[in-house]
């Protein structure tokens, strides 16, 4: 029979074992072969893998791992809903003045005021931009001067081809008149503006009056307008 490596050669084990009664001796360096009646055998020293074991007790817990990089940022969540108004906070310092504002817009002029010791003239609007019909009426009082009143206004006419105007009625006398002629009726007509120097009357308190021209065809209503202004002057004394 050959001859067969020793017993360890690497991870093989050998030895031989009896032809007659299977009884198994290990080969060695110094009797490293077979005798006549026995046959070589051979095994791996590695055994097949048995079955897992129970699971060991935990063991203790290991030290801190170091810090993780920063993870990247999350989607911007849903807005919330709006929470209860809070309570009115205390009343704050009051602040710095602040710069003058601009100039307000004038205000309407305030009625004439008596005339001075040594004011010799006397300016009074008596109508302004009056509305009708005629007749208007009003009182002036005079200083005893020479005054000169500025009439104007219109008027319209139901006939054609006649003279549309007003009377400055004073005291009941009829000082001037303001007029125009027409040609077409039915159309309110401006009178030419005409100033009027009254004399001679007495210082006072006087009757005022605005009348039609004429009673023939001449109508005035509220879409006709009068102004009357006087200015009286006063000797010197």
């Amino acid at each position: 029979m050959g001859s067969v490596a020793y017993a360890a050669d690497g991870y093989v084990i050998k030895g031989c074992a009896n032809k007659s009664n299977g009884s198994l001796r290990l080969l060695v360096p110094s009797d490293a072969t077979c005798k006549s009646n026995e046959y070589p055998v051979q095994w791996n020293q590695t055994g097949q893998q048995g079955p897992p074991g129970p699971q060991g007790p935990a063991g203790p817990q290991g030290p801190k791992g170091a810090t993780g990089a920063t993870g990247a940022t999350g989607a911007t969540g849903a807005t919330g809903a709006t929470g209860a108004t809070g309570a009115t906070g205390a009343t704050g310092a009051q602040g710095p003045q602040g710069p003058q504002g601009q100039p307000g817009q004038t205000g309407p002029q305030g009625p004439q005021g008596p005339a001075g010791a040594s004011d010799p003239t006397f300016m009074t609007q008596l109508f302004n931009a009056q509305p009708g019909p005629l007749p208007l009426s009003t009182t002036y009082t005079s200083q005893g001067g020479t005054m000169m009143f500025f009439l104007s206004g219109s008027a319209w006419s139901t006939v054609n081809y006649i003279a549309l105007g007003a009377n400055l009625i004073v005291d009941g006398k009829n000082v001037g008149v303001a007029k125009l002629s027409i040609n077409e009726p039915y159309s309110h007509k401006t009178f030419v503006a005409n100033a009027l120097v009254v004399s001679g009357l007495p210082a006072g308190t006087h009757q005022i009056q605005i009348t039609p021209l004429t009673t023939y065809g001449e109508r005035t209503d509220e879409n006709d307008y009068y102004t009357l202004s006087v200015i009286e002057v006063v000797p010197a004394a």
